[in-house]
């Protein structure tokens, strides 16, 4: 028969019919399976069959109609068809070829065989056909899982025809197909299909399948010069579909690998970076960049053939292809290490392509994109990992992952941490010394090699006579001679050897110092908004700890403050929770190695040296996370009784810091558990109170503080309620040891902190702490004005005594109105058990209403504490006034400190009292002369207005004067003072925003950072940095004189209009200082104001306001003259 594959393949593109082809869709079930068996019983027989006109009839029809045939139809079909195809080549092989040619029937048999399979493979291709049978079972009965086995498995019937077709072009029958068109025809019926198979991702995910489909191309492009059109087809695929990059990659490799075929990719890569891209393209150049990198994985000296046109795509506005770019060099770089590795031998023309690579890279620092830098950063990370350490390279990486590390990016800083983290952890200076990086030993070393050198360079540099003068005579040399040779030599050696070590040691301390700068900006970062940021950076420290870098124990300290990171989404918690394990496993968590009691002396000595140094910030953040850690279970029994043991020790000397550390960590894992306090308290009054803690008056302080945890039980277990806080009688040995340490007369300025606590001790836990208290003030007071010896001092011992008693009281009566109000509630709530409860003082007015029990302790608090007839405290308040105001009666330091503050304590008491004395308290605010008195009195200054606002009102001036103070520490306590009084809503803001502003600029950068964290606060409530801008500008650019420099002036301005977002709020800003310019009385003003206007939206500036900016001063004051 006659059989036109040319006309059948056109026809079929055309149409997507095959020509002359019977409708079958209207047969019977039955009748077409009958059919289709016939067919296959016929063509099983003899695969010649096919050239019989009924039953290339039959054949095609089944072909046409394959859209509506069933799974099991398509199934055996295909089945049928590859298995003719492959039976005909086989029996071809067999047989021989040599004397075949185009009139051939074997020819037409291929050719129908190949055009019908083609035709049923494209329809499953194109999703024409059923994947599962037309009806599905709702029963998983036998009968349903038979019917499941009739689904199309598409892998299966691809891979059996794609072996079919590579059977046929493994013939090389060129005889057969003489011409190129006619094999043209033939071949395309096999790539088609595996180029449609290609552009289908799930299918893709089958190896089976895709080896199958790679060989086909492979072998079209090697035999049949199909190059072009694949070339065509690859590159049209990677623009389109994005899966196809890896395929592709794959491909390749193997077309080069296994068919010797290298020169197709070279035509791949010089097309594609010829080509240009949409800028609104992303899809392509994405597809393309991931097709590129990992091809350079795959086959990296293909890519580096053609890397010269490659690095066109630097140029490119699409940051995907730069980001291909920069993973190709880091491909190239690591691919050619590996063949010097391999080798042996160290290429230079290779060591020259590595270093045009790295120069690449380097380059990329200054992209534009920021996931281009980040991008650069991961691949030196991963070059880290090398056999080859690139020293030079890792020095110059190493700075510019530290200046990274000040990138606006959060992605680029947060890869610059993991960088810095992985130069520490792959760092090539281990070889001599071991791997610890403490800039310290490393400059001892070099200062030693030094020295070494220099007691050698002199013999080195003065050889002898002997060795410099030539031989006369062929005598022999004498021994002298030869022996000051061979030291000669040796100590030439011994110079260049030194030599070596010593530049060994410089590049060490040069990595080092890059590292310690580099930890000085980590450490800034810890407190960056993007939480995965700072996990990295205390990632980062977690390394540099077990380096033993100098400057990161700073770090480790500042991370502590992250335990008070708000939990209210899954980032806070986990910046928590990652904080926790980072000082588990470096404090917490002992080597695997040591013993049960070596375990616990390891924690126990790594959480007492954490409190070395410790300020009271850091204290306060340590407590909260051992407090967390014992509820977490990190830390056990074992490790409490070693601390008790550390604390109690007697028979050996131990360091008072060990001894303060132990008492210190117990406070603060007795918030976890009170029982833990109560267990050793023998010991704790035996040592802290006895002669070990007579002569450290620290550890008693932090005795105190631990003997307070016993009254703090509303949180010391998770998950259970609070209970009420047990109250020990007044005459309990504690309160005696107390009492005993704040009447004891001591010269040492520790003394006061361990009244104090002493005293919050007594009212933590007494059932009765006012008497105790009185019996305290009673006995200083005797010892005073009794006629001892230090009557200055014991003043002002017990000057400060009795003010914080008075503040304790103050807060001994909160206590009990907050305890009379809880008892109230549960009385509402159960009349039962409120009949029950045992009676005492408060159940005297339990038919009191809370609004009369309030005023009568705000009556108490008002008039009977510091003027009742009875009161002590009531004593004392003239005397403290007395000795404020007569400085050269009582010029003691000490005396004229306790007193003030006495002074601040009691005004905090009564209203009448802070009304009568607060001129005075003005005065010495801006008086005295000692830092931390102004500071004291600022804070009090505070507390007064949250107790007495109305009183303060006319005083606020004095306050925000201190925002000026000569001393750093002043200004910064000033200022976070107002932050609270005004973020609070305690303070109304008038024209002092100006000087909160200027803050801004100060000189102290935490008074500074402080200052922008108040405005950004402050521009989230109601638009007040809107409201109060025109007075804050004002005070700004106030005079020649007290105006600030133009530069501060402007980041200023610039800073606190950026909070100014709304158009509305521009414009009317716009028109306020548009207002101005025609009044403003010198250049400078103008130029002040028409800044601020620049820095506003150009939609909010009218067009007045642009024909006075573009006038200038001296027009504007023309303007304001006509």
């Amino acid at each position: 028969m006659d059989f036109d594959l040319a006309g059948e393949s056109a026809h079929f593109a055309d149409s997507g019919e095959v020509l002359a082809a019977r409708d079958l869709s209207s047969l019977d079930p039955a009748d077409r399976r009958d059919s289709l068996n016939s067919l296959v019983e016929s063509l099983s027989t003899s695969p010649d069959n096919v050239l019989e006109d009924s039953i290339i009839s039959s054949l095609g029809a089944f072909c046409s109609s394959v859209t509506s045939a069933t799974p099991s139809e398509i199934t055996k079909l295909t089945d049928l068809l590859s298995a003719g195809l492959v039976s005909k080549v086989m029996r071809l092989a067999q047989d021989g070829i040599e004397d075949l040619d185009h009139t051939s029937s074997a020819r037409v048999v291929i050719e129908i065989y190949s055009f019908y399979l083609a035709v049923v493979v494209k329809s499953i291709l194109a999703g024409q056909v059923q994947t599962t049978s037309t009806i599905k079972p709702k029963t998983t009965t036998k009968k349903s899982s038979k019917a499941a086995s009739t689904d199309l498995n598409t892998p299966e019937i691809l891979c059996g025809a794609f072996d079919a077709m590579s059977k046929v072009m493994s013939l090389r029958a060129s005889k057969m197909w003489p011409t190129t068109s006619e094999r043209d025809n033939l071949v395309s019926l096999y790539t088609k299909p595996a180029y449609l198979t290609l552009e289908d991702e799930q299918l893709m995910k089958r190896p089976e399948l895709r080896m199958r489909v790679y060989k086909v191309i492979c072998v079209s492009i090697k035999h049949y010069g199909q190059a072009f059109a694949a070339q065509t087809s690859v590159v049209q695929a990677l623009q389109y579909f994005e899966h196809v990059a890896d395929p592709v990659a794959e491909l390749l490799q193997v077309l080069s690998e296994q068919y010797d075929y290298g020169q197709f990719s070279d035509e791949i890569l010089r097309d594609l970076s010829g080509k240009d891209f949409n800028p609104n393209d992303n899809k392509g150049p994405k597809t393309i960049g991931a097709f590129l990198v990992k091809l350079s994985e795959l086959i990296p000296r293909q890519v580096l053939k053609q890397i010269g046109l490659l690095a066109n795509f630097l140029d490119s506005d699409s940051h995907y292809l730069r980001l291909s770019i920069v993973e190709i060099c880091g491909n190239l770089i690591a691919s050619l290490a590996d063949d010097d590795a391999s080798e042996g031998v160290v290429d230079e023309m290779r060591k020259k392509q590595i270093d045009g690579f790295f120069d690449m890279l380097e380059e990329r620092f200054l992209d534009l994109n920021p996931y281009v830098r980040s991008r650069v950063l991961q691949v030196y990370v991963r070059l880290c990992d090398m056999p080859n350490k690139f020293p030079k390279r890792r020095q110059a990486a190493a700075q510019l992952a530290v200046q990274s590390l000040e990138d606006r990016s959060s992605h680029v800083r947060k890869s610059a941490i993991r960088l810095l983290s992985r130069l520490i952890q792959t760092h090539p200076f281990d070889l001599l010394h071991g791997p610890l990086l403490s800039l310290r030993e490393w400059q001892k070393r070099a200062e030693a090699a030094q020295k070494e050198l220099d007691l050698l360079k002199p013999s080195h540099e003065e050889p002898s006579d002997d060795l410099l003068e030539p031989p006369t005579s062929p005598r022999k040399p004498d021994p002298a001679v030869l022996k000051q040779r061979a030291l000669s030599a040796e100590n030439e050696q011994n110079v260049m050897k030194l030599q070596m070590t010593k530049r060994f040691y410089n590049e060490a301390i040069r990595f080092i110092e890059v590292l310690e700068r580099g930890s000085e900006l980590v450490c800034q970062l810890l407190v960056s908004k993007t939480k995965t940021e700072v996990t990295e950076a205390m990632d980062f420290f977690v390394v540099a700890e077990a380096y033993k870098l100098d400057s990161n124990k700073i770090g480790i300290r500042r991370m502590l403050h992250l335990i008070w990171t708000k939990a209210t989404n899954d980032e806070g918690r986990g910046v928590t929770q990652h904080l926790l394990e980072c000082y588990r496993g470096l404090f917490l968590a002992p080597p695997e190695q040591l013993s049960p009691d070596d375990a616990a002396n390891y924690v126990a000595k790594n959480v007492i040296s954490l409190t070395y140094g410790a300020t009271l910030a850091e204290l306060t953040s340590l407590e909260q996370l051992l407090k967390v850690s014992m509820l977490e279970g990190y830390i056990d029994t074992a490790v409490v009784s070693k601390l008790w043991q550390v604390f109690g020790v007697r028979k050996r000397d131990i360091s008072k810091s060990q001894r303060r550390g132990a008492i210190i960590v117990l406070g603060m894992l007795a918030l976890a558990d009170h029982d833990l306090i109560v267990n050793g308290l023998d010991l704790l009054l035996q040592v802290a109170f006895g002669p070990i803690g007579q002569s450290d008056l620290k550890l008693m302080k932090y005795a105190c503080v631990a003997l307070q945890r016993l009254g703090d039980r509303g949180s010391r277990t998770k998950g259970r309620a609070a209970e009420r806080t047990s109250k020990l009688p007044n005459a309990h040995e504690i309160f005696v040891q107390l009492q005993h340490i704040v009447i004891t007369p001591h010269a040492s300025s520790a003394w006061f902190a361990v009244a104090e606590q002493a005293i919050n001790a007594i009212y933590a836990l007494a059932e009765q702490p006012d008497e105790i208290a009185s019996d305290i003030i009673r006995s200083l007071t005797s010892s005073v004005f009794g006629g001892e010896s230090g009557e200055s001092r014991r003043l002002a011992d017990l000057l400060f005594v009795v003010g914080h008693v008075s503040v304790k009281q103050i807060v001994l009566i909160e206590a009990c109105e907050a305890e009379f109000k809880r008892r109230k509630a549960d009385a509402s709530t159960s009349a039962k058990k409120a009949s029950e409860a045992p009676g005492d003082d408060l159940d005297m007015v339990g038919g009191t209403s809370e609004d009369d029990f309030t005023d009568a302790m705000a009556h108490i608090r008002e008039k009977e504490l510091l003027f009742g007839k009875d009161a002590l405290l009531a004593r004392f308040g003239p005397l403290v006034s007395e000795v404020c105001k007569n400085t050269r009666l009582y010029r003691d330091q000490i005396l004229q400190t306790c007193a003030t503050m006495c002074l601040a304590k009691f005004m905090c008491v009564s209203a009448t009292y802070c009304e009568a004395n607060l001129p005075l308290l003005c005065h010495i605010l801006e008086a005295s002369t000692d830092p931390a008195t102004r500071s004291n009195l600022v804070i009090a200054m505070g507390d007064m207005t949250v107790c007495f606002n109305h009183v303060l009102d006319d005083c606020s001036a004095h306050l925000y004067r201190r925002l000026r103070d000569d001393d750093s520490s002043v200004r910064k306590t000033c200022l976070m003072t107002l932050t609270f009084l005004v973020l609070a809503g305690q303070v109304k803001v008038k024209g002092q925003l100006g000087e909160m502003a200027k803050c801004l600029e100060d000189d102290d950068r935490r008074v500074a950072d402080l200052a922008r964290v108040f405005f950004t606060e402050l521009s989230t409530k109601d638009n007040a940095i809107y409201n109060g801008f025109t007075d804050i500008f004002s005070l700004l650019s106030q005079g020649e004189e007290e105006a600030l420099e133009e530069d501060a002036l402007r980041r200023i301005i610039k800073f606190l209009l950026s909070f100014v977002e709304r158009d509305k709020h521009a414009k009317q800003l716009a028109e306020k200082l548009t207002t101005r310019l025609p009044h403003c009385r010198s250049q400078r003003q103008w130029d002040d104001c028409a800044y601020a206007l620049s820095c506003l939206p150009a939609p909010a500036r009218s067009e007045q306001t642009q024909t006075l900016l573009a006038g200038g001063y001296q027009y504007s004051q023309s303007v304001a003259a006509a």
